[in-house]
């Protein structure tokens, strides 16, 4: 993105930002008030290695970081009740609250839960753009909404494993995987149920395909219409279809609509 002159927003790692440079950004001191919806944030801004990084502390991320640490406090606990389960565990999660005494004991190791709790409450983002700090909180909250999109299409579209054989099928899978959360999304902003809950929703949504055996006449028995179908139609503004529907009515509604 540097080489190709790209803007980003993205977040950064503080601890791997220098001393020098953490201290600055931590520095609650420096920082300034941001007037953010329902929460009391605040941010500091340096620039760095040709990128101005933007450092932001929330009391409610903070109260957030401290109650994951001691989870992992907790589980660190639990491992050091008994030794013969650390040695399956790497110095990653709970494990980096462990130590190793010399004689090869294990202990919570306080000078890391103490640099840990250092850095609750505070969030790093790099850019190279030079929009004002609250357009640019905004915009990276909307990374949010693009990993919620790539986590619908994978899970509830299930947009793979794909089957085809040649680019234009693939393309044409793709385009109608994009086409069905679309439509998904409408659905989701319109009613304000979930994606699970609307498929589910949608896939109770059936009729049946029903034979005379006398005459030979084709009709369709539509399913029993629940709560949250009724929902469904009332918001988009849809009329259920009736219990019955002869072949012939769906052909006529066909036809007026080409």
């Amino acid at each position: 993105m540097v080489d190709n002159k790209i803007d980003y927003i993205i977040g950064d790692r503080i601890k791997s930002l220098g001393k020098v440079v953490v201290n600055e950004l931590i520095d609650h001191s420096k920082h300034k008030s941001l007037n953010q919806e329902n929460e009391q944030v605040t941010y500091n801004e340096i620039n760095h290695k040709g990128r101005r990084i933007i450092c932001t502390y929330s009391a409610k991320r903070a109260t957030k970081d401290a109650f994951e640490r001691q989870k992992l406090m907790d589980k660190a606990n639990e491992w050091l009740s008994n030794p013969s389960k650390y040695k399956q565990v790497k110095k990653r999660g709970a494990g980096r609250f462990i130590k190793t005494k010399e004689d090869g004991s294990l202990l919570l190791d306080q000078e890391q839960i103490l640099s840990d709790a250092r850095f609750d409450g505070f969030k790093a983002i790099a850019t190279t753009t030079k929009l004002p700090v609250e357009e640019i909180l905004v915009k990276y909250r909307d990374l949010f909404e693009v990993e919620h999109a790539f986590r619908t299409l994978k899970s509830q579209i299930e947009i793979r494993p794909m089957f085809h054989w040649t680019n234009e099928r693939i393309r044409g899978h793709i385009c109608m995987c994009f086409i069905s959360y679309v439509f998904l999304n409408h659905l989701r902003n319109k009613t304000q149920l979930q994606y699970r809950e609307l498929l589910q929703t949608l896939d109770k949504m059936e009729v049946s395909k029903i034979i005379d055996n006398k005459t030979k006449e084709e009709m369709y028995m539509r399913s029993n219409i629940c709560q949250t179908q009724e929902k469904l139609l009332s918001t988009m503004s849809l009329t259920a279809l009736p219990n019955l529907i002869m072949q012939n009515s769906i052909n006529q509604f066909i036809m007026q609509k080409r």
